[in-house]
């Protein structure tokens, strides 16, 4: 344990620490816009719903920031819904794959996503 604290501390690797998490908080803010271009999304990928602005939906991840931070910036590990429901999944303390899988399933929302 003591040797896993030393190479936590040393500079080098503080360094390439803080470069990784500043790479995710420069760039999170793109992902909705690359997904949506990428995938040519016009509609919420629970509901169906379509969106005439980009204001309504939001870019949620899977396995979220928190749990998986390597996974932060994959735009395949996210899906583009309605911002009402992204506020629901983050109030319920939704983080992952499984708690988002079985919420699509309980509101019979599809689960397309997930294949």
């Amino acid at each position: 344990m003591e040797s896993y604290e030393r190479i936590l501390n040393l500079s080098q690797v503080r360094d390439l620490k803080e470069l990784f998490l500043d790479d995710i908080r420069n760039n999170r803010s793109l992902l909705k816009t690359q997904r949506i271009a990428e995938c040519n999304i016009i509609a919420c990928e629970f509901t169906g719903a379509i969106f005439t602005s980009r204001q309504e939906v939001e870019f949620a991840h899977i396995e979220s920031v928190v749990t998986n931070p390597l996974l932060a910036l994959n735009i395949n590990n996210g899906v583009i819904i309605l911002k009402t429901i992204h506020q629901i999944l983050t109030r319920s303390g939704i983080h992952g794959f499984e708690g988002m899988y079985n919420f699509c399933v309980e509101n019979n929302y599809s689960t397309v996503w997930a294949d």
